[in-house]
């Protein structure tokens, strides 16, 4: 910092660092305890002990269950429909929630179509998870675990936030924390009240709920681990593992984000190496002036690179500030200190297997289980030489309907080459429509690349009819708006995607600044772009100078 600023003392929260971060603001105005920041204390409960009785359950207004599906189809590659899978898990889900008191409570476990290991709740009632959770389990104590921990986040009605950010009078509260961010930036150069002012609300409103959702994700893990062992199960083989397998697959992936990082290290620098080139008139057969050009663009290569790794750095103290979920191993640690109480026979029973491997060998569930995992290795590389035979394998039988099967055996056609007067795009005409025509597969995604496909081959009346049905089905869910709002904007004007984007604004209030963004015209979103880099590039500059 500058010395005429008080200097920054060491802070146990992470949350002062980082708004300590270049001389940004001052260290006084950081609240020192979650307890200080607003309504964080008011929410999270201490966690429960292993063998307490649960509390009583909130009362709560239950959203629409089928809307809250049809939401979650919108979403990625939709849902996968896995039958008996869903009626083992749903009967786990029923012993819980009759355990837990509340048997008529709402609510069914559902599939993800992703490779990727994930798993929520939503208000609704309902749980989400991957096939991987599954497909890996050692034990049914282990899903039990998860089970109870995503329920834990319904019954001890831990989504109350999500429509208090978005409808409560205090939103200047949570303002307030941002308020010291968007001191110093109000001063800069481009920047208005307006930017000032959604910097601190966008700041605040993340800071608050990161912070209230780490307290929530440590108290549904003792939630969790209090349910599963009233139901007879393992702590060593169930919330042990379950966490256990958390922690390796965020290793994993945090490991795949790193090299990704390089890799766009790279390109950030050659693009601004050849920006400075074209800069300074040089073309390839101009040897002088390129030799002239060049110390000047391994500079703009340098100062790009310094740029992108100084923001890349201040995101990942922003992002670890505003994550939702602690430490896996501090999580880990403070659910095997609660089960220090535990009598060994209670810790250490042991594992449940039978249900468990009979839902993993069913037959289409085993086929379904094994074409997700040939899916996921085309689409990670459609160009492969074998990615066309295992999209083709993964598109067949009890998933040829799917979407991320289909997608990734469009993909693969499309990135072979084409043969005699046959495109490929008519290759693959047919190839979508098959998740289309299923009311129980289809998802949003494939509305989206199968009218881009068919805008793109000329085909402009085929393509809106495809987005119109589109449109039409997941009318209900926010999150498609954008992408068919930029869709009507390029194939039917403009004007259209605005009043498109104001009808979206006044029924989907938390999809408002992307309808808006959507609906901007090329030359609307160049100088928003110029705008934001503008801004951008001084953010980063206050973040990079040195104390």
């Amino acid at each position: 910092m500058r010395a005429s600023k008080p200097a920054c003392k060491p802070l146990r929260l992470l949350l002062a660092a980082s708004l300590c971060v270049g001389a940004l603001t001052a260290c006084q105005s950081v609240p020192q305890t979650l307890a200080g920041i607003p309504l964080v204390g008011e929410i999270v409960a201490p966690p429960l002990a292993p063998t307490a009785d649960l509390p009583p359950p909130a009362e709560r207004i239950w959203p629409d269950s089928a809307q809250d599906v049809l939401n979650q189809r919108a979403r990625g590659y939709g849902l996968a429909h896995m039958p008996e899978l869903q009626q083992y898990l749903d009967d786990l889900l029923s012993r819980i929630k009759t355990r837990a008191g509340v048997p008529a409570w709402p609510g069914k476990v559902y599939i993800l179509a992703t490779p990727a290991l994930e798993a929520y709740a939503t208000a609704a009632g309902n749980i989400y998870l991957s096939p991987s959770w599954v497909s890996e389990a050692q034990s049914e104590d282990e899903l039990v675990a998860l089970l109870s921990h995503e329920f834990g986040h319904a019954y001890l009605h831990y989504h109350q936030l999500e429509g208090a950010v978005q409808d409560s009078d205090q939103v200047a509260q949570y303002a307030a924390l941002g308020v010291a961010l968007a001191k110093k930036t109000g001063q800069a150069t481009g920047w208005n009240q307006v930017d000032s002012l959604m910097t601190a609300y966008t700041m605040g409103r993340a800071l608050t709920t990161a912070a209230w959702g780490r307290g929530q994700e440590s108290a549904a893990d003792a939630f969790g681990l209090n349910l599963s062992l009233k139901l007879g199960y393992s702590y060593e083989h169930g919330m042990k593992v379950f966490l256990e397998r958390l922690a390796s697959w965020e290793e994993s992936n945090a490991e795949r984000q790193a090299a990704i990082k390089v890799q766009l290290l790279e390109q950030v620098r050659q693009d601004a190496s050849q920006q400075a080139l074209k800069k300074q008139g040089s073309a390839p057969d101009n040897q002088l002036g390129t030799a002239m050009a060049q110390p000047l663009a391994d500079l703009n290569a340098g100062i790009a690179g310094a740029l992108f790794q100084g923001a890349d750095a201040a995101k990942s103290i922003i992002d670890a500030t505003t994550s939702t979920h602690p430490q896996i191993l501090a999580r880990l640690d403070a659910v095997a200190k609660a089960a220090e109480s535990l009598p060994d026979d209670i810790a250490n029973r042991d594992a449940t297997t039978d249900a468990l491997l009979r839902a993993q060998r069913d037959k289409r569930t085993a086929t379904l289980f094994k074409h997700y995992q040939l899916a996921a290795q085309a689409m990670s590389d459609p160009a492969a030489p074998d990615a066309l035979k295992l999209a083709r394998q993964a598109a067949s039988g009890p998933s040829a309907r799917h979407a991320l099967p289909l997608l990734a055996l469009y993909r693969s056609q499309q990135a072979e080459p084409a043969t005699g007067k046959r495109r490929k795009d008519d290759a693959a005409a047919n190839l979508l429509d098959a998740n289309l025509k299923s009311d129980m597969d289809r998802a949003w995604v494939v509305y989206v690349e199968r009218s881009t496909q068919l805008e793109a081959s000329g085909q402009r009346k085929v393509a809106t009819r495809v987005m119109d049905e589109g449109l039409s089905y997941f009318d209900q869910a926010g999150d498609v708006w954008p992408q068919a709002i930029e869709f009507y904007g390029q194939t039917a004007g403009w004007d259209q995607a605005k009043k498109m984007a104001q009808t979206c604004n006044e029924r989907f209030r938390s999809m408002a600044a992307a309808c808006t963004n959507a609906a901007a015209t090329p030359q609307e979103r160049a100088e928003n772009t110029r705008k934001s880099e503008e801004k951008g590039e001084q953010l980063v500059n206050k973040l990079l100078k040195k104390n």
